[in-house]
């Protein structure tokens, strides 16, 4: 009941009046627009931060990869304002039942207007990659701490919900 904001997707103005009358005693910004903005407004931010997320996993993979501590990174990187630090966080990749959901939703979207989102496109893929590489890992793991036993995944870096881990369905929690 603390939303970031409330958006009222309608052409119907009377329809708006009622709907936001609703949310009078909410703390939230109420936007009122056309349905096809206010679908908009639902795919964009949780394609944003999908783009995000892969991007800073992006970064976790190269830093290991020439040696930088990725803490460091984080914190460099999160001090600057433009940036911040939520959403900063790499791990096993971003699932959950809106980001996978809501970024096909816009990729389809932009296709049925005959144009693309690339740089969503590519935070799809970088995603499926980042799954990939921590089933390699946890998989490929022969004579570390992990070897014989059998590792189950806990929690989802987005919301509660099944999603797809690698090849093995898992429960966030």
């Amino acid at each position: 009941m603390r939303p970031d904001r409330i958006v009222i997707g309608t052409d119907d103005q009377a329809a708006a009046i009622k709907m936001t009358s609703l949310y009078l005693t909410v703390p939230a910004p109420v936007v009122v627009t056309d349905p096809e903005s206010a679908e908009l407004i639902k795919y964009a931010p949780n394609s944003f931060l999908a783009v995000k997320l892969s991007y800073i996993n992006s970064i976790a993979d190269i830093s290991e990869h020439v040696g930088a501590d990725i803490k460091d990174v984080l914190l460099g990187m999160g001090f600057d304002p433009r940036i911040g630090e939520q959403y900063l966080r790499p791990g096993p990749g971003w699932g959950g039942s809106c980001l996978p959901k809501d970024t096909r939703a816009l990729i389809h979207t932009a296709s049925e207007a005959d144009t693309d989102i690339p740089i969503v496109r590519a935070a799809v893929e970088s995603n499926e990659q980042q799954i990939a590489r921590i089933a390699r890992v946890v998989a490929g793991d022969r004579t570390g701490p992990l070897h014989g036993l059998t590792v189950a995944a806990w929690g989802w870096p987005s919301k509660r919900g099944p999603t797809m881990f690698g090849t093995h369905q898992l429960c966030g929690c």
